[in-house]
């Protein structure tokens, strides 16, 4: 017989993506500005020069410093931002002993919550680096390796302090 229990809870997904909503909307905004935009204004409008190795490089440079840059900003912005959204509950005693009395178990509350902000933060970022590869491809500037390299940065920052956040929210129960 198979069992019944899950680490993932769909409802409360759900919710939780259409509760936060506006946390969703704007961290994705300045993704986008600070990435695809940025790109596409500076691929096609000031670096718009004939030498194109030299071009390339600074598409590159400037790809590698607002993923490494902003990339560090917004994850600890984003990170303790969406940890205190998901994870705000627990700092009222009514309200952890309300949802820890429903028939969905903690862990399930827990796995729901974390995995919600880091499927939001995975989806933005993976949505804003496809469009600036897209630029830079089509600015013909496009290194592989070093837009790789750039996502991986993003990815692991956000991963590092959305986790130290949610693990500060969770176990003390203190939303700061």
């Amino acid at each position: 017989m198979q069992s019944k229990t899950s680490f993932f809870n769909g409802t409360l997904f759900r919710k939780n993506l259409t509760r936060f909503w506006p946390l969703w909307a704007v961290y994705a905004a300045a993704w986008l500005l600070a990435g695809p935009v940025t790109r596409f204004v500076t691929a096609f409008g000031r670096y718009a020069e004939p030498d194109s190795a030299r071009r390339t490089a600074q598409l590159l440079r400037d790809l590698l410093e607002t993923w490494a840059d902003f990339g560090l900003a917004s994850a600890v912005v984003a990170g303790v931002l969406f940890a205190m959204a998901l994870f705000s509950y627990l700092t009222v005693p009514r309200a952890a002993g309300l949802f820890h009395s429903l028939p969905i178990r903690r862990e399930s509350l827990f796995f729901t919550n974390y995995l919600t902000g880091l499927l939001v933060a995975a989806a933005v970022q993976l949505s804003a680096a496809a469009l600036e590869a897209a630029v830079l491809l089509a600015a013909g500037a496009m290194a592989f390796p070093a837009w790789a390299g750039a996502l991986a940065c993003g990815l692991g920052q956000m991963l590092f302090f959305y986790s130290f956040a949610v693990l500060c929210a969770a176990f003390t129960g203190q939303i700061l």
